[in-house]
This record gives C-alpha cells, sequence and structure tokens, in this order.
C-alpha cells in the first residue's frame, strides 16, 4: 500500500466512524458524508499505484586519477585508456524497450587537476554506411550521436549533457528540473571532443574542463550519471539507465560516477573581449534630413568577464555590451490591443535565463532591459528625428550558481542610459533634442531550494525597476518611478514523480505620478475605466497600484496509462508586471480539467498513442464569465515513425470584458474550432515534411483558417535546405475600430466587420563546411492586409450583435475613406482603418569558430517593408510584391577572444 492510499484509509476509517455517531446530525453530517465521497474519488483518481523504482546502485562508474590527460585525437592509444575501467552493457529505449543493445558500447572516465576526460567506443556493423553528415553546433543531423549526461550536484533534479555525432558536431545543454526533455540548448560551455571511424566502429575521445561545471565542495565527488546513445540508421535509442516510458524522471533515475577526489575550488576566470563594427547603407535619403547620410559607421569595443567564486558560484559582467542579433525578429501585423513579446536572442541575457525567469509568472522578460525608447517628440512642427533603436546598456552583471545545500541562487542587475533624440524642424532650420527613455536600473532576484529525496523545488522570485526622471516631466507622466514584483512558488513531487503539486504566490507594486499610475489603469491588461465594472474602480489620482496572483495544480503526471491535470489561477485586477516582466491581463481567475489516456505499446496500427480531453473556464473578478472552453485531441505514431494530431474544441457563448477596450461589456458567440498536423519521421531521416491546419467558425460568421508546410531536405552532407510557407486568414464579424465621443457628449464604440489575410514564407538555407565554419542564408517575405466593412456599434450591453450604420442609411461616406454617423441620438466621425503591410527580411551569416571558445562573424542584412493604409488591400497581394519595396541593407561583424586567466 503506499503512501497517499494509507493516509486516505486512516482518513476514511475516521470519517466512517464520526458518520456512524447518530449524535452528529444535520451539516456536519452532510460535511462528513461529503469528505466520504471526496475520499472514493481520490482513491479511484489516485489508486493503489506501485512506487517508481528507485535508481539502480548497479549501475556504478569509476573515474581514474592521471597525472596528464590523454591527448584528444580520436584515438584510443595513450596509457590512460588502457589503465580506465570501462563500462557497457546499454539497454534499449526505442523502439523494443527494456531489451539489451544491439549495438555494443563502452565508456571510460579519467581525469587530471582540471579535466574529465571522456572515451567511448560505439560498435556498428555498418560503419561503411555511417553519416558523417555536417551541421551547426546543437544540431544532430539524423547522425549517430553519443551523450554523456551529469548531476554534478548528485540533487537529483539537475543534469548538464554534452554530446557528440559521428561527424564531430557538439551538441550540449542543460536541464533545469527532472525532465529529459525540459532543455536549455543557450548553454554552451567551453569544451573539446574529437571522434574517428574505423571499419567496425566509431570512437569518441572530449575533455570537460572543470570549470563549466559546478558542483560541491567536498573531497569524493559522487555525480549522477546516464548514457545515450542514438542510430538514427537503425531507428534505435540505448540508455545506460533504462526509464520505462510510463515512469518519470530524468536526474532522479541516474546511476553513479565515483573516484573523483581532490578537487579544489579554482579562481575561474574567463575574459572575453570583442570588437564589433557595422555600416548602415539606407535605401534612400531625405534631402532635408541632416542626420542620416547615405551610410552610416559605427564601431565599438566591449568585453565579458566570467569568474568563478568557488566551486559553486559564478560572477558574469559585460562592460558596453555588444547586444546586436544576428537575425531579426519575425514580421507581424498586430490587429489587438495587446503587445507581442518575442523570444531574447542576446547571449548575455540567454545564460541563466531559465533560473532567473523561475516557476511562476514571467516576473523577468529580458527584452525589457535595453527596449527601444518610448518617449514621444512633444514639439508638433518637428519634421525629422534622429532617435536611438535601443536604450544603451552601460553594464550588467549575474551572479548564480548552487550551493551545497541545494539552494540555486540567480542575481541580476543592470543599468541602461538615458536616452536622446535629436530633432529638426525643415520650416526654420531648428534643432533640438528630447529625451526619450530615462536613466533605468533593474535588479532580479531568484532563490530556489531543491529537495534531493523527492526531487522537489520551492522557489523565491523578486523583481525591482527604478527609474531617474531629472525632471523630464512627459517621460514622469508616462512610465512609473518604480516598480516591483515577485513571489514563492513551489513544484512538489510526490511518490517519486508520480504526481506533482505545484502552484505560486505572488505580488506587484507600481509606483509614479498620477498621471503615470492613470494610465496604467486604462492600458489593455487592466481596462479599470470599464462603465459597467462594479468590482473595480478607475482612480486618477493614485501614485501606486498593487496587485496579487497565485495558482495550484495537482496532477498526474506517470504511471501506465492515466494522467489529469486539476487546477486554478486567478490574477487580481491590480496586478501589473510590464516594467520588467510580461503580462497581458489581469483581472483573471481561471479553472482548468485535464484527462488523458496514454499508451505506449504498439496497439493496431499504432506505435504509440494518447487521447485527451480537457474543460477550461474562466471569469473576471466581478463574476461574468470570460470563456468556456471544451477540447478533444488524438495523438498517434506509426510504426514507420510518422505521427498525427486531430484535435476538436467549442468554445461556449460567454461575455467579453476587453472586447471593446475599456467599454461596456460584450457578448462573445459560440464557436467551434479544430486543428491538425502531420510529421514524417524527422529524428531518423535526413529528409522530413510535416504540414498543419487550424481553424474555427461560428454561428456569427465568424471563420478563420491556417495552413502551413514545413519542409527540410539535407543535400549531401554539408547542405541543408528549409521551408515553411503559411497562409492565414480571418473573417471577423464584430472587430473594435475605435472609440469616439458624438456631438451629445456621449462615448461611442464602433465596430466592422474584419477581414484580414496572411501570407508568410521563411526560407533558410546552409552549408556547414566543418564543425567550426558555416554559412547561412534567411529570407522571410511577408505580406499582411486588413479590410474594414459594415461598420456599427453593439446593440445593448452584453449583446454580440451589432446595430449596423449603413443599414439603418445612417452612414456618410466622405473623402479618403473617412465617414460619418448622422444619428438622431448624437453624430460623429471615424476614419476606415484598412492596412496593408508587406516585408521582406533576409540575412547572410559567416560564423568561424576560429579558436576555442572565440568567434567571428560576418553578416549582411536586409530589411525592406512598406506600410499603406485607406487603399485597396486586395490590390497585389502576392509574395513577390515586397521585392518592389526600397530596404535597407547592414553589413556588420564581431571579432571576440575567448582568454580563460585561470
Amino acid at each position: 500500500m503506499n503512501t497517499v492510499d494509507s493516509i486516505g484509509t486512516v482518513v476514511w476509517k475516521s470519517v466512517m466512524l464520526m458518520a456512524s455517531n447518530r449524535a452528529i446530525k444535520g451539516p456536519r453530517r452532510q460535511i462528513l458524508r461529503r469528505v466520504f465521497w471526496l475520499r472514493c474519488l481520490l482513491t479511484a483518481l489516485l489508486g493503489a499505484v506501485p512506487l517508481q523504482a528507485a535508481p539502480s546502485s548497479d549501475h556504478r562508474a569509476e573515474a581514474l586519477r592521471v597525472d596528464v590527460g590523454p591527448r584528444l585525437d580520436g584515438q584510443l592509444n595513450d596509457a590512460a585508456w588502457r589503465d580506465a575501467r570501462w563500462i557497457e552493457g546499454l539497454t534499449q529505449k526505442d523502439p523494443e524497450e527494456g531489451l539489451p543493445a544491439g549495438e555494443p558500447t563502452r565508456v571510460a572516465f579519467v581525469y587530471d587537476a582540471h579535466s574529465l576526460y571522456i572515451a567511448a567506443e560505439l560498435f556498428t556493423p555498418i560503419s561503411g554506411q555511417l553519416s558523417t553528415r555536417m551541421s551547426p553546433r546543437d544540431d544532430m543531423g539524423q547522425t549517430q550521436s553519443f551523450f554523456i549526461s551529469l548531476d554534478t550536484y548528485h540533487d537529483r533534479r539537475t543534469a548538464y549533457t554534452f554530446g557528440v555525432t559521428a561527424a564531430g558536431v557538439q551538441v550540449d545543454f542543460y536541464h533545469p528540473r527532472d525532465e529529459e526533455f525540459f532543455q536549455i540548448l543557450t548553454w554552451d560551455p567551453v569544451w573539446e571532443v574529437r571522434t574517428s571511424v574505423e571499419p567496425d566502429r566509431w570512437i569518441v575521445e572530449a575533455r570537460i574542463p572543470f570549470s563549466q561545471l559546478r558542483f560541491n565542495p567536498v573531497d569524493e565527488q559522487v555525480w549522477g550519471l546516464q548514457l545515450d546513445r542514438w542510430s538514427p540508421e537503425r531507428g534505435t535509442e540505448d540508455y545506460w539507465v533504462w526509464i520505462p516510458r510510463e515512469e518519470t524522471g530524468w536526474a532522479s533515475r541516474f546511476g553513479e560516477l565515483h573516484g573523483i577526489r581532490g578537487l579544489t575550488p579554482s579562481h575561474r576566470v574567463e575574459l572575453m573581449p570583442y570588437a564589433a563594427g557595422s555600416a548602415l547603407f539606407p535605401h534612400s535619403r531625405d534631402p532635408l534630413d541632416p542626420f542620416h547620410d547615405s551610410s552610416e559607421l559605427d564601431g565599438r569595443i566591449g568585453a565579458d568577464l566570467k569568474m568563478g567564486l568557488g566551486s559553486n558560484l559564478t560572477l558574469d559582467a559585460t562592460i558596453n555590451p555588444d547586444f546586436g542579433q544576428v537575425e531579426a525578429d519575425p514580421a507581424e501585423l498586430n490587429l489587438t490591443a495587446f503587445e507581442t513579446f518575442f523570444n531574447e536572442r542576446r547571449p548575455f541575457f540567454l545564460e541563466g535565463d531559465r533560473l532567473l525567469r523561475g516557476n511562476g509568472p514571467t516576473y523577468y522578460y529580458s527584452r525589457r532591459i535595453g527596449a527601444s525608447p518610448r518617449g514621444l517628440i512633444s514639439d508638433p512642427g518637428v519634421t525629422h528625428e534622429d532617435r536611438p533603436h535601443n536604450s544603451s546598456i552601460l553594464g550588467a552583471a549575474k551572479l548564480s550558481g548552487r550551493l551545497p545545500s541545494g539552494l540555486s541562487i540567480a542575481v541580476l542587475g543592470a543599468l541602461s542610459d538615458r536616452e536622446t533624440s535629436r530633432t529638426f524642424r525643415a520650416a526654420d532650420g531648428v534643432r533640438g533634442e528630447q529625451v526619450v527613455e530615462p536613466l533605468s536600473a533593474y535588479q532580479v532576484l531568484r532563490l530556489q531550494q531543491d529537495l534531493e529525496a523527492s526531487a522537489s523545488a520551492f522557489g523565491l522570485s523578486l523583481t525591482h525597476t527604478g527609474r531617474w526622471f531629472e525632471g523630464e516631466t512627459a517621460l514622469e507622466d508616462l512610465l512609473p518611478r518604480e516598480a516591483w514584483s515577485g513571489g514563492v512558488d513551489w513544484d512538489w513531487n510526490l511518490q517519486q514523480g508520480l504526481y506533482s503539486l505545484d502552484g505560486y504566490w505572488g505580488f506587484s507594486q507600481v509606483r509614479g505620478s498620477q498621471q503615470a499610475i492613470a494610465r496604467i489603469q486604462t492600458r489593455p491588461a487592466h481596462y479599470f475605466q470599464r462603465p459597467d465594472a462594479d468590482h473595480i474602480h478607475y482612480d486618477p489620482t493614485r501614485t501606486s497600484l498593487s496587485g496579487w496572483t497565485s495558482r495550484l495544480s495537482f496532477a498526474r503526471v506517470g504511471g501506465r496509462h492515466w494522467r489529469w491535470n486539476l487546477g486554478a489561477a486567478a490574477e487580481s485586477p491590480g496586478f501589473e508586471l510590464n516594467d520588467l516582466g510580461s503580462l497581458n491581463s489581469a483581472d483573471d481567475i481561471d479553472g482548468w480539467t485535464e484527462l488523458s489516456w496514454v499508451q505506449n505499446e504498439s496497439a493496431g496500427i499504432f506505435r504509440r498513442w494518447n487521447l485527451n480531453g480537457s474543460q477550461y473556464l474562466g471569469w473576471n473578478f466581478g463574476g461574468e464569465p470570460q470563456y468556456h472552453q471544451l477540447e478533444g485531441s488524438f495523438y498517434g505514431e506509426f510504426p514507420s515513425y510518422w505521427n498525427v494530431t486531430l484535435g476538436l474544441g467549442r468554445d461556449l457563448p460567454t461575455q467579453s470584458d476587453s472586447r471593446t477596450r475599456g467599454g461596456e461589456s460584450m457578448g462573445l458567440g459560440g464557436r467551434h474550432r479544430y486543428w491538425t498536423e502531420v510529421h514524417s519521421d524527422e529524428l531518423r531521416k535526413p529528409n522530413s515534411v510535416a504540414a498543419g491546419a487550424n481553424g474555427g467558425w461560428g454561428a456569427d460568421q465568424y471563420w478563420t483558417q491556417e495552413g502551413w508546410i514545413f519542409v527540410r531536405m539535407r543535400m549531401g552532407s554539408r547542405w541543408e535546405l528549409r521551408l515553411n510557407p503559411s497562409v492565414t486568414r480571418l473573417l471577423e464579424p464584430a472587430q473594435y475600430v475605435t472609440r469616439t465621443t458624438d456631438s451629445a457628449g456621449r462615448s461611442r464604440t464602433v465596430f466592422a466587420r474584419l477581414d484580414s489575410r496572411e501570407q508568410r514564407l521563411a526560407f533558410r538555407v546552409r552549408h556547414t563546411v566543418s564543425p567550426r565554419l558555416r554559412v547561412e542564408a534567411y529570407l522571410e517575405p511577408y505580406i499582411a492586409s486588413a479590410s474594414f466593412t459594415d461598420f456599427g456599434e453593439p446593440v445593448a450591453r452584453g449583446s454580440q450583435n451589432l446595430r449596423r450604420f449603413q443599414a439603418e442609411g445612417l452612414l456618410e461616406p466622405g473623402e479618403d475613406f473617412a465617414y460619418t454617423v448622422s444619428d438622431p441620438e448624437g453624430d460623429f466621425s471615424f476614419s476606415r482603418p484598412d492596412v496593408r503591410y508587406a516585408s521582406w527580411r533576409s540575412n547572410l551569416v559567416l560564423r568561424w569558430d576560429w579558436r576555442l571558445g572565440s568567434s567571428f562573424y560576418l553578416v549582411w542584412q536586409q530589411n525592406r517593408e512598406t506600410f499603406a493604409t485607406r487603399r485597396n488591400p486586395e490590390d497585389g497581394l502576392n509574395l513577390g510584391n515586397p521585392l518592389g519595396v526600397g530596404g535597407d541593407n547592414l553589413i556588420a561583424m564581431k571579432f571576440s577572444y575567448w582568454i580563460p586567466v585561470g
């Protein structure tokens, strides 16, 4: 009997004894009966499930100490390998679970004062057909691969993985929690590996400096260890410690590596100076613009510093950092009221980002630091502006690591400069300046305590943003003076990961001028000005705003077949994160129920399949329903490793408190949704294809459809092509247009029928000369349009129907798509906001890792785009059109040099 069942039995017996006492009557007896039925439900859900097996003590490896480490040449002829203790005996994970590996593998470990050395012999009967396909770092490229995973803290929760393909391509990532496929690919340690292919095997020889690992300062190190061999030619994957598919856990299931003794905390110091330069060639130049010439040259130098504080903590600092992006963000036409949050691409912020972000709300969104200035030019006569693209980051530093007690620490501090735009008025030739971003400081703190026995974790997050306005009234009325946010979170694993109880509680507070806080209250995340919302109050005299959030989820994440998840979450109306974090909307109460049947064994025509059902509900704090969704989906994988996903959803009629963007609540009609995807075997085959479609429809003439295709082709051993076209069409019967005031002083909200279209084609071609040298080209034509017709306004609060102006003879067209509504209740005017956006983004990148830890980049980037309004969006709507649009050319290069000082 397991722990949960034992507790349930004790509770049940106690309840039955009390319930049988006839002296207990009325409400108390009803409560006891409900507890009894709750116990029955828990028993049905939890059951008497067998415990998962603990890591096997039979999986033990020994590392041998050597005075001088072996030479890395892919040949195992050093004396160290003759004396080493070799391990072997891998087990199939796929396709036949639990059977001995069909291809023998043997591995050995030795170490010296500075590094761990790993040797592996991977025997194969098809060495003559063994692929040595080249690919960039962290891309296996459908080539035989070998991985070593190390839990250096031996916390049974986190792990580092080092891998290599038969072609010598390095793959490395970090597991921040006890899940095999929860991987942080942006972790790029400095280590070396060599491979060689012989008639009956291929050989791996690797060196991992201890300076690249974090471990506890003890005399004898005991590390968790896992080995993984992947053979796409045979479609097999073998593990040293086999973990059945129906069981969970990764680092908690590792074997152990012993024998590493006498490591002393090193004074790890790594310096990365760099020099970078760029030249911008605009497509056209305004002769009256005094700020921009036919070309703009820029050069800079800076340095990154990495310093080890003992064996556990690392300090990362940067001076005049180079945060240029090799690849631009994708183009988009955003017709919603909400911000788009793009992925981080800057190397300094990527490293350690997962721990800083934590496991709760997005308190920390790194792209807030160094973002584009937000201040607007107040002089209406300005005709030309020299505006900074981003706020300059004067410096930034991070401290991260894990103490022997299991406490992980991450601290970040950054300071961005006060930014000024230069202005010019062509009418009188007057030049000026205006501050568009204040001096700002950002701090993030993250603490996480890992519990080794259960692979659980409890965390604390805290962020702060401070700004100094120095008399800039316009900016002080735009941005809050300071913002705090943070909270606690937990991920509690029960029965060795079979069940999970996770959640969080957090807070936020922003302070500033009355105008800045009023602006936050009326933004899309809050809409405190809603006239029919009795549970919130818009107060323009506020100088601070506070809120809270919470979440609790209980799930069965392992087991043979049944998986489920029950949970609820809430964000109070005043919860605000958009100074250093990200938040689309507050004033939400959410609940969900998910149930899945998982079949990991062959059944019928499928190798494995699962069936899922779920229900999602949401309300605002006034108790008004905001959504109610029912979903069902099926996933199946065929013996050929192709897979298919099918899903259906139903959105029941509800209300929306954000659809009118600050006005009264509006109805939202019921809708149906579907989605489907088909994927070929992309892991084992050099060429693969995937396709998908999703859409929806409703009784209110709502209709949407999206289709996409992804094709990947590997041509020879060094070329790869990726093609990803997509098309989207949306017909929305009631899309927000504008809010205005009529001649009687009444607020009027205008809606219209929206016809929106998008076409995108992402094209990428890559030539990998060697694991250290590659050239890559990327092209992305994009066209989007939005056409608005049949204008109207809601017939009443809470209704989804519109009173169409043209149908009632109230609409009078004017010039340049201007309209006037002649209404007896009050006249008003608005403009038709049709829009067409075309973009062509391309770049060509050469990257050469010319020395260990050092690199050289050469980038050519071209951006063409046009944005037109008040024109027919159907005119010339095709992907070739952006080629006729002018664009800017940018050429940039960066040279970095890695210096290991200690």
